[in-house]
């Protein structure tokens, strides 16, 4: 069996998290220290590997089918303009599959926001910006 090491550094503020199942505060301490540093420094990174293909998919199909209907649809009545009349954000309804636990306890993803937002780290709203 051959074993990867995970140091799937892309770049600077890339990060590779397909093979990781998880993310551990001890076990994985060097591997989110450079994380936080590269965001503290840059002010941005880029995660691949948090979410499956398949819930990515799933998420997409829901998105067009309840919030992308255009302006005729329900969709309109529960939009809030977040630019100029070309962008706007949808308020989550949550239920399948924006309920899915990887959107709100993802155990790569959440591990890495509580090291930069710290411990009481709270998801107040889930909303899509479009």
């Amino acid at each position: 069996m051959i074993s990867r090491k995970p140091t799937q550094v892309v770049n600077q503020t890339s990060f590779d998290l397909n093979v990781f199942e998880s993310l551990c505060p001890n076990r994985d301490k060097a591997f989110l220290d450079g994380m936080e540093s590269s965001f503290n420094q840059e002010g941005m990174m880029r995660i691949e590997g948090v979410f499956s293909k398949d819930l990515i998919q799933r998420l997409h199909n829901a998105y067009f089918d309840v919030y992308a209907v255009g302006d005729k649809g329900k969709a309109q009545s529960v939009r809030f303009d977040v630019g100029y009349g070309d962008r706007f954000l949808y308020p989550v309804v949550f239920r399948h599959p924006f309920d899915h636990p990887s959107l709100y306890d993802s155990s790569l993803l959440f591990p890495l926001l509580r090291r930069i937002l710290g411990e009481q780290l709270i998801i107040q709203s889930f909303g899509i910006v479009s």
